[in-house]
Protein backbone atom coordinates (compact mmCIF):
# COMPACT_ATOMS: atom_id res chain seq x y z
CA UNK A 1 0.00 0.00 0.00
CA UNK A 2 1.59 3.13 -0.76
CA UNK A 3 1.79 5.22 2.40
CA UNK A 4 1.35 8.66 0.22
CA UNK A 5 -1.71 7.53 -1.17
CA UNK A 6 -2.59 6.69 2.53
CA UNK A 7 -2.11 10.24 3.49
CA UNK A 8 -4.17 12.23 1.28
CA UNK A 9 -6.67 10.11 1.76
CA UNK A 10 -6.60 10.33 5.59
CA UNK A 11 -5.87 14.38 5.15
CA UNK A 12 -9.36 14.55 2.99
CA UNK A 13 -10.68 13.02 5.39
CA UNK A 14 -10.16 13.65 8.87
CA UNK A 15 -12.80 16.46 9.19
CA UNK A 16 -15.23 15.03 7.53
CA UNK A 17 -14.55 11.56 10.00
CA UNK A 18 -15.36 14.21 12.67
CA UNK A 19 -18.41 15.85 11.58
CA UNK A 20 -19.79 12.36 11.31
CA UNK A 21 -18.94 11.34 14.60
CA UNK A 22 -20.26 14.93 16.08
CA UNK A 23 -23.44 14.00 14.30
CA UNK A 24 -23.85 10.19 15.40
CA UNK A 25 -22.17 10.34 18.48
CA UNK A 26 -20.64 7.23 17.59
CA UNK A 27 -16.86 6.20 17.35
CA UNK A 28 -15.67 6.55 13.73
CA UNK A 29 -13.17 4.92 12.01
CA UNK A 30 -11.00 4.94 8.54
CA UNK A 31 -9.85 1.74 7.49
CA UNK A 32 -7.29 0.68 4.65
CA UNK A 33 -6.90 -3.00 3.06
CA UNK A 34 -3.13 -3.95 1.64
CA UNK A 35 -3.35 -6.33 -1.18
CA UNK A 36 0.09 -7.44 -0.25
CA UNK A 37 -0.59 -8.10 3.15
CA UNK A 38 -4.29 -9.26 2.29
CA UNK A 39 -5.78 -7.86 5.48
CA UNK A 40 -7.10 -4.31 6.75
CA UNK A 41 -6.17 -2.04 9.00
CA UNK A 42 -7.61 0.97 10.84
CA UNK A 43 -5.29 4.46 10.02
CA UNK A 44 -7.72 7.02 11.97
CA UNK A 45 -10.54 6.62 14.81
CA UNK A 46 -12.47 9.47 16.72
CA UNK A 47 -13.94 8.32 19.78
CA UNK A 48 -17.85 8.84 20.04
CA UNK A 49 -19.54 10.89 22.87
CA UNK A 50 -22.11 8.51 24.16
CA UNK A 51 -21.79 7.70 27.51
CA UNK A 52 -20.18 4.28 27.15
CA UNK A 53 -18.03 4.44 23.72
CA UNK A 54 -14.52 3.23 23.08
CA UNK A 55 -11.27 3.90 21.15
CA UNK A 56 -10.07 2.43 17.81
CA UNK A 57 -6.73 1.84 17.75
CA UNK A 58 -4.79 2.66 14.74
CA UNK A 59 -2.93 0.03 13.10
CA UNK A 60 -5.15 -2.85 14.68
CA UNK A 61 -5.82 -5.36 12.19
CA UNK A 62 -9.28 -5.78 11.41
CA UNK A 63 -11.40 -9.59 10.82
CA UNK A 64 -12.58 -8.99 7.53
CA UNK A 65 -15.48 -12.03 7.69
CA UNK A 66 -16.12 -10.60 11.34
CA UNK A 67 -16.39 -6.62 11.06
CA UNK A 68 -19.10 -4.21 9.13
CA UNK A 69 -16.03 -2.56 7.62
CA UNK A 70 -13.45 -5.94 6.60
CA UNK A 71 -17.40 -6.84 4.93
CA UNK A 72 -17.73 -3.87 3.05
CA UNK A 73 -14.24 -4.24 1.76
CA UNK A 74 -15.07 -7.75 0.56
CA UNK A 75 -18.29 -6.09 -1.23
CA UNK A 76 -15.94 -3.91 -3.15
CA UNK A 77 -13.34 -6.57 -4.15
CA UNK A 78 -13.33 -7.68 -8.06
CA UNK A 79 -13.80 -11.84 -8.38
CA UNK A 80 -10.46 -12.55 -9.04
CA UNK A 81 -9.64 -10.32 -5.41
CA UNK A 82 -12.07 -12.18 -3.60
CA UNK A 83 -11.09 -15.81 -4.41
CA UNK A 84 -7.34 -14.82 -3.48
CA UNK A 85 -9.07 -13.54 -0.26
CA UNK A 86 -11.03 -16.48 0.53
CA UNK A 87 -8.10 -18.63 0.07
CA UNK A 88 -6.10 -17.56 2.76
CA UNK A 89 -8.49 -16.11 5.01
CA UNK A 90 -9.40 -18.01 8.55
CA UNK A 91 -12.72 -17.67 9.15
CA UNK A 92 -12.25 -17.41 13.13
CA UNK A 93 -15.41 -17.61 15.38
CA UNK A 94 -15.41 -14.46 17.80
CA UNK A 95 -19.11 -14.55 18.76
CA UNK A 96 -22.04 -16.61 18.28
CA UNK A 97 -23.10 -14.40 15.45
CA UNK A 98 -19.79 -14.36 13.54
CA UNK A 99 -20.25 -16.12 9.98
CA UNK A 100 -17.71 -19.30 10.02
CA UNK A 101 -18.44 -20.88 6.53
CA UNK A 102 -17.43 -19.53 3.29
CA UNK A 103 -21.29 -20.10 1.73
CA UNK A 104 -22.68 -17.99 4.47
CA UNK A 105 -20.09 -15.22 3.73
CA UNK A 106 -20.22 -14.80 0.25
CA UNK A 107 -24.34 -14.46 0.59
CA UNK A 108 -23.74 -11.66 3.33
CA UNK A 109 -21.79 -10.35 0.77
CA UNK A 110 -23.97 -10.23 -2.27
CA UNK A 111 -26.62 -9.04 0.14
CA UNK A 112 -23.85 -5.98 1.32
CA UNK A 113 -23.50 -5.12 -2.77
CA UNK A 114 -27.23 -5.22 -3.22
CA UNK A 115 -28.22 -2.59 -0.34
CA UNK A 116 -24.75 -0.92 -0.61
CA UNK A 117 -23.66 -1.28 2.97
CA UNK A 118 -22.43 -3.46 5.38
CA UNK A 119 -23.16 -4.42 9.11
CA UNK A 120 -21.71 -6.10 11.97
CA UNK A 121 -24.35 -7.54 15.11
CA UNK A 122 -22.08 -8.12 17.60
CA UNK A 123 -19.59 -10.57 15.50
CA UNK A 124 -16.70 -9.59 16.53
CA UNK A 125 -17.33 -8.14 20.33
CA UNK A 126 -20.67 -9.19 21.95
CA UNK A 127 -23.44 -6.10 22.47
CA UNK A 128 -21.34 -3.93 19.69
CA UNK A 129 -22.88 -3.06 16.46
CA UNK A 130 -21.14 -1.56 13.35
CA UNK A 131 -22.11 0.00 9.79
CA UNK A 132 -19.99 0.41 7.03
CA UNK A 133 -19.33 1.66 3.65
CA UNK A 134 -16.10 1.33 1.50
CA UNK A 135 -14.86 3.06 -1.28
CA UNK A 136 -12.00 2.86 -3.90
CA UNK A 137 -9.33 5.91 -4.42
CA UNK A 138 -10.71 7.13 -8.16
CA UNK A 139 -7.14 7.19 -8.75
CA UNK A 140 -5.42 4.43 -7.53
CA UNK A 141 -8.04 2.49 -7.04
CA UNK A 142 -7.11 1.46 -3.07
CA UNK A 143 -9.31 0.28 -1.12
CA UNK A 144 -10.67 2.12 2.13
CA UNK A 145 -13.60 1.83 4.41
CA UNK A 146 -15.80 4.17 7.19
CA UNK A 147 -17.80 3.21 9.33
CA UNK A 148 -19.65 4.00 12.77
CA UNK A 149 -19.64 1.84 15.99
CA UNK A 150 -21.39 1.30 19.47
CA UNK A 151 -23.19 -0.53 21.85
CA UNK A 152 -26.03 -1.94 20.49
CA UNK A 153 -28.20 0.09 22.75
CA UNK A 154 -26.84 3.51 21.07
CA UNK A 155 -27.00 1.66 17.33
CA UNK A 156 -30.11 -0.63 16.83
CA UNK A 157 -30.64 -2.40 13.87
CA UNK A 158 -33.84 0.41 12.85
CA UNK A 159 -31.06 2.51 12.95
CA UNK A 160 -28.91 0.96 10.33
CA UNK A 161 -30.10 2.50 7.29
CA UNK A 162 -30.52 5.99 8.32
CA UNK A 163 -26.35 5.46 9.55
CA UNK A 164 -25.35 3.98 6.49
CA UNK A 165 -26.79 7.26 4.66
CA UNK A 166 -24.55 9.00 6.70
CA UNK A 167 -21.54 7.47 6.31
CA UNK A 168 -22.12 6.99 2.02
CA UNK A 169 -22.76 10.86 2.55
CA UNK A 170 -19.23 11.01 4.34
CA UNK A 171 -17.58 8.70 1.23
CA UNK A 172 -19.58 10.84 -1.56
CA UNK A 173 -17.26 13.78 -0.28
CA UNK A 174 -13.83 12.63 0.04
CA UNK A 175 -14.43 10.71 -2.86
CA UNK A 176 -15.05 14.00 -4.25
CA UNK A 177 -12.38 15.78 -3.06
CA UNK A 178 -10.15 13.17 -4.01
CA UNK A 179 -11.67 13.42 -7.52
CA UNK A 180 -11.60 17.73 -7.72
CA UNK A 181 -7.89 17.61 -7.83
CA UNK A 182 -5.03 14.94 -8.99
CA UNK A 183 -3.61 15.74 -5.40
CA UNK A 184 0.11 16.59 -6.74
CA UNK A 185 2.11 18.10 -4.06
CA UNK A 186 1.18 21.64 -4.71
CA UNK A 187 -2.53 20.70 -4.93
CA UNK A 188 -2.57 18.39 -2.05
CA UNK A 189 -0.56 21.35 0.40
CA UNK A 190 -2.54 24.02 -1.21
CA UNK A 191 -5.85 21.73 0.22
CA UNK A 192 -4.23 21.29 3.58
CA UNK A 193 -3.20 24.82 4.19
CA UNK A 194 -7.10 26.56 2.95
CA UNK A 195 -8.47 23.48 5.07
CA UNK A 196 -6.34 24.91 8.12
CA UNK A 197 -6.72 28.43 7.24
CA UNK A 198 -10.52 27.63 7.30
CA UNK A 199 -10.88 25.75 10.82
CA UNK A 200 -8.58 28.10 12.65
CA UNK A 201 -11.04 31.25 12.22
CA UNK A 202 -13.69 29.19 13.00
CA UNK A 203 -12.27 27.88 15.83
CA UNK A 204 -10.60 31.46 18.17
CA UNK A 205 -12.76 30.41 21.06
CA UNK A 206 -10.26 27.34 21.50
CA UNK A 207 -6.79 26.71 22.67
CA UNK A 208 -5.48 24.85 19.88
CA UNK A 209 -2.29 22.89 20.22
CA UNK A 210 -0.44 23.38 17.01
CA UNK A 211 0.47 19.72 16.74
CA UNK A 212 -2.56 18.11 17.28
CA UNK A 213 -3.91 20.15 15.27
CA UNK A 214 -2.37 19.25 12.60
CA UNK A 215 -2.54 15.51 13.08
CA UNK A 216 -5.82 14.85 14.29
CA UNK A 217 -7.76 17.47 12.35
CA UNK A 218 -5.53 17.98 8.98
CA UNK A 219 -4.04 14.27 9.49
CA UNK A 220 -0.94 15.17 8.72
CA UNK A 221 2.77 15.72 10.04
CA UNK A 222 3.39 18.72 11.89
CA UNK A 223 7.27 19.55 10.43
CA UNK A 224 5.43 19.29 7.23
CA UNK A 225 2.16 20.90 7.62
CA UNK A 226 4.05 23.79 9.26
CA UNK A 227 6.67 24.31 6.41
CA UNK A 228 4.09 24.57 3.31
CA UNK A 229 1.58 26.73 6.08
CA UNK A 230 4.83 29.08 6.17
CA UNK A 231 5.95 28.72 2.49
CA UNK A 232 2.13 29.58 1.14
CA UNK A 233 1.29 31.89 3.53
CA UNK A 234 4.46 33.55 4.97
CA UNK A 235 3.79 33.24 8.63
CA UNK A 236 4.06 30.15 10.85
CA UNK A 237 0.61 28.61 11.66
CA UNK A 238 1.11 29.81 15.26
CA UNK A 239 1.84 33.13 14.25
CA UNK A 240 -1.59 33.41 11.23
CA UNK A 241 -3.75 31.92 14.73
CA UNK A 242 -2.52 34.92 16.69
CA UNK A 243 -2.93 37.23 14.19
CA UNK A 244 -6.59 36.21 13.78
CA UNK A 245 -7.29 36.35 17.83
CA UNK A 246 -5.87 39.64 18.21
CA UNK A 247 -7.74 41.33 15.12
CA UNK A 248 -11.18 39.33 16.54
CA UNK A 249 -10.18 41.03 20.41
CA UNK A 250 -9.80 44.43 18.57
CA UNK A 251 -13.14 44.22 16.85
CA UNK A 252 -14.82 43.18 20.22
CA UNK A 253 -12.91 46.11 22.27
CA UNK A 254 -14.29 48.10 19.41
CA UNK A 255 -17.78 46.52 19.11
CA UNK A 256 -18.82 45.12 22.04
CA UNK A 257 -19.06 46.05 25.55
CA UNK A 258 -17.57 43.02 27.01
CA UNK A 259 -14.73 42.85 29.82
CA UNK A 260 -11.35 42.11 29.11
CA UNK A 261 -11.56 39.01 30.62
CA UNK A 262 -14.61 38.16 29.01
CA UNK A 263 -12.80 38.49 25.38
CA UNK A 264 -9.68 36.95 26.93
CA UNK A 265 -12.13 34.19 27.78
CA UNK A 266 -13.72 33.82 24.38
CA UNK A 267 -10.47 33.36 22.58
CA UNK A 268 -9.51 30.31 23.93
CA UNK A 269 -6.81 32.38 26.66
CA UNK A 270 -7.11 30.64 30.45
CA UNK A 271 -4.96 33.89 31.31
CA UNK A 272 -6.15 37.23 31.10
CA UNK A 273 -2.68 38.10 31.91
CA UNK A 274 -0.99 36.56 29.03
CA UNK A 275 -3.95 37.44 26.60
CA UNK A 276 -3.15 40.80 28.06
CA UNK A 277 1.04 40.82 26.75
CA UNK A 278 0.12 39.44 23.25
CA UNK A 279 -2.46 42.24 22.74
CA UNK A 280 -0.03 44.53 23.71
CA UNK A 281 2.41 43.54 21.71
CA UNK A 282 0.59 43.09 18.53
CA UNK A 283 -1.25 46.47 18.66
CA UNK A 284 1.89 48.45 21.03
CA UNK A 285 -1.56 49.54 23.66
CA UNK A 286 -2.95 46.78 26.61
CA UNK A 287 -6.48 45.95 25.61
CA UNK A 288 -7.76 48.34 28.35
CA UNK A 289 -5.56 51.37 27.42
CA UNK A 290 -6.75 50.19 23.30
CA UNK A 291 -10.72 51.04 24.94
CA UNK A 292 -10.23 54.23 27.07
CA UNK A 293 -8.47 55.48 23.95
CA UNK A 294 -11.62 54.46 22.04
CA UNK A 295 -13.77 56.86 24.51
CA UNK A 296 -11.59 59.59 24.48
CA UNK A 297 -11.91 59.85 20.24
Amino acid sequence: MNSRDAQKVLAASVDLLNNLSTETHLTTALARYSPDDLEAKTIHSIKGTQVFNFTLEVGCVIPLHASAPGKAMLSKMTHSELEQQFAVMKLERYTDTTIVETPGLAQEIAGDIKRGFSVDLGENLIGVNCVSCAFRHPKTQSLYAVWVTGLSINIPQSEFASLAMKVQSCIHQIVKRLEDSELNQGDFAAIIVQRAKDNLQADLNKNIQMKSFAEDVLGVGYSWFRKKFKLMTGTSPNQYLLDLKMEKARTLLEQTELSVKEISHSLGYDSQDYFSAQFKKKHHVSPSGFRESLAVK
